[in-house]
């Protein structure tokens, strides 16, 4: 399962949200860092994108922890995130009953 994070930070604050992304702690070992990227929505705001890889089983564990870190980030004015978890199209298809 995937945990993707959803991350928006005005420019001026960018050097103080990569000192708190500096300081977070290590992931434990059922998270795994796929990917963390950023880009410049316009002239005033950073998008940023984290993927994460749970182990199985361990989605509501790895959740509250994902979500504890960003919530690091909510001291930085104009900071907002959002969560999703993404799983296999086939099998969101099938949850959905949409695929058999």
């Amino acid at each position: 399962m995937i945990i993707v994070v959803f991350s928006s930070t005005p420019v001026k604050s960018v050097k103080e949200a990569a000192g708190l992304l500096a300081g977070l702690p290590c992931l434990p070992d059922y998270i795994a860092l796929k990917g963390h990227y950023s880009f410049p929505s316009n002239e005033n705001t950073v998008e940023g994108v984290g993927i994460y890889e749970v182990r199985r089983g361990m989605k509501e564990t790895a959740l509250k922890r994902i979500e504890a870190a960003v919530k690091m980030f909510s001291s930085i004015p104009g900071f907002e995130y959002r969560i999703a978890i993404a799983d296999r199209t086939s099998t969101v298809l099938k949850r959905l009953n949409l695929a058999s």
